[in-house]
């Protein structure tokens, strides 16, 4: 009996790297900028900067990508304080400082508010919990992997 080789669905055209400049952040803390008929997401961009952009997924209305490059930095752009930030899944804000991550969330609270019609004049502002900047982590999704070229147990955040 004759075997069939099975067929493999056609590779999707990949779309080059391109420049953007990015026009906000998202409630999820990534770039957001408008691209053709979809809102684009960009993991490690921050509103305000150009960075050169690897799309990694496309839907009807939206897209995803990596900034693979920043070309112009945001003036609110910050060294994280982790060494492993780049690749450590745990800490997607990073290169935002703190006073910048904390006004963002309150703005995003604001804008999730004022779409669900709620009158923000209405609302008792709480301030903001204060504490430590790094290591407030209460709960945590790790990932756990066996290295086989290290002949050991790989436990930590998922990579990016």
């Amino acid at each position: 009996m004759k075997q069939r080789t099975p067929k493999r669905a056609p590779r999707r055209k990949q779309t080059p790297d391109f420049p953007i400049r990015v026009t906000k952040l998202s409630h999820e803390g990534r770039g957001l900028v408008r691209w053709g008929e979809r809102m684009l997401f960009i993991d490690g961009a921050l509103p305000d900067e150009l960075v050169s952009v690897r799309v990694t997924k496309k839907s009807s209305k939206t897209a995803e990508g990596v900034a693979k490059e920043i070309l112009v930095p945001s003036p609110a752009r910050g060294q994280p304080e982790c060494p492993h930030a780049a690749v450590c899944g745990g800490c997607s804000l990073q290169h935002l400082p703190h006073q910048s991550q904390i006004n963002h969330k309150s703005n995003t609270l604001d804008e999730l508010m004022t779409r669900e019609g709620i009158a923000l004049d209405q609302v008792t502002r709480l301030p903001p919990l204060l504490g430590p900047t790094l290591g407030y982590r209460r709960r945590a999704r790790l990932g756990v992997r066996w290295v086989h070229a290290k002949g050991r147990v790989l436990v930590g955040f998922r990579e990016r």
